[in-house]
C-alpha cells in the first residue's frame, strides 16, 4: 500500500484523528519535547512533520482525501506524491509508547562565533568555550553563561 502526503490545515492536528481515521487509514508521527509551562517541567506531544501527514492510499480516492475538512492540500504534482510501504514501517518501527524518540541536538559547537541576543550583555560578541552548558568568552577575556535562546550565529 501506498501513502499520500497530506498537509493539515493550521491547528487542526486534533481534528486529523479523529475526521481522517474514520474514512482512511492516517498516521500522523508524533514525538515529545520537555518545556516548562507556567515554572514546571512537563512533556508536549508533537507533530514530527509539523503540519504533514500520512493518508493510505486507496485508487483514484485522492480526491475524496483532498474534501477531508482537516485537509489543506494534497502534495502533488498531476497525481499525488506516494510515499512506500516500507517508509511508513521504518517510522512505526522507531515508535516507543507511540512517540519516535528524537534527540535534540546542540545548536553550537565549541569555537563557534556567537553573538548575545537578548539580556543585559545584548550585542556582545564572542566564542563558544562548552557546549554542554554554554559559555561564552567575549573578546574582553569575560567568561558568562548563557541560554542557547539567547545566541545568535555570527557570519565568519
Amino acid at each position: 500500500m501506498a501513502w499520500m502526503v497530506a498537509v493539515a490545515r493550521w491547528n487542526d492536528l486534533d481534528i486529523v484523528h479523529k475526521t481522517v481515521a474514520s474514512d482512511f487509514d492516517c498516521y500522523c508521527p508524533m514525538f515529545r519535547e520537555r518545556v516548562v509551562v507556567r515554572g514546571r517541567s512537563t512533556w508536549r506531544a508533537r507533530c514530527l512533520f509539523g503540519r504533514y501527514f500520512f493518508i493510505s492510499h486507496a485508487l483514484h480516492q485522492w480526491t475524496k482525501a483532498l474534501s477531508l475538512p482537516c485537509v489543506s492540500i494534497l502534495m502533488a504534482d498531476q497525481q499525488p506524491a506516494l510515499i512506500d510501504d516500507d517508509e511508513i514501517e521504518g517510522l512505526r518501527k522507531r515508535e516507543i509508547a507511540g512517540y519516535i524518540p528524537v534527540e535534540r541536538q546542540n545548536r553550537f559547537r565549541r569555537g563557534d562565533r556567537v553573538l548575545i541576543t537578548q539580556g543585559s550583555m545584548r550585542g556582545v560578541v564572542g566564542f563558544v568555550e562548552s557546549a554542554g552548558s554554554i559559555t561564552v568568552i567575549s573578546a574582553h577575556g569575560i567568561r558568562v553563561r548563557v541560554a542557547e535562546s539567547r545566541l545568535g550565529r555570527v557570519a565568519m
